[in-house]
């Protein structure tokens, strides 16, 4: 049992990570760099969870994306599974790029 800042995730291991609800921050630059890391070429990373509260930075989250390709990005208000209130929900589905051989 570990919390996120102390599991290791590993290089190039995982097919798929999804962050649901997660008590992380895509800001944590450090953090979104080990789960990319983690994450082998072609592997997907889902999100869902919360986007909201102050702070935030105008295209935050996209600028975390640049080393993915985006096969689904939703920023908008819903209903979370529980509290059946509606607040501004982030639904993000990516595919870690492959890097380019080496000529």
């Amino acid at each position: 049992l570990a919390s996120h800042e102390a599991f290791d995730l590993g290089r190039s291991q995982w097919d798929l990570i999804v962050m649901s609800f997660a008590f992380t921050t895509l800001s944590d630059e450090t953090y979104m760099r080990r789960v990319r890391d983690s994450l082998r070429p072609g592997g997907i990373l889902l999100i869902e969870g919360f986007n909201g509260g102050p702070p935030r930075e105008p295209n935050l989250i996209l600028k975390s994306m640049l080393d993915y390709r985006v096969l689904l990005f939703e920023d908008l208000p819903g209903v979370a599974d529980w509290g059946k209130v509606t607040a501004p929900l982030l639904r993000v589905a990516l595919e870690k790029i492959a890097s380019e051989p080496a000529p």
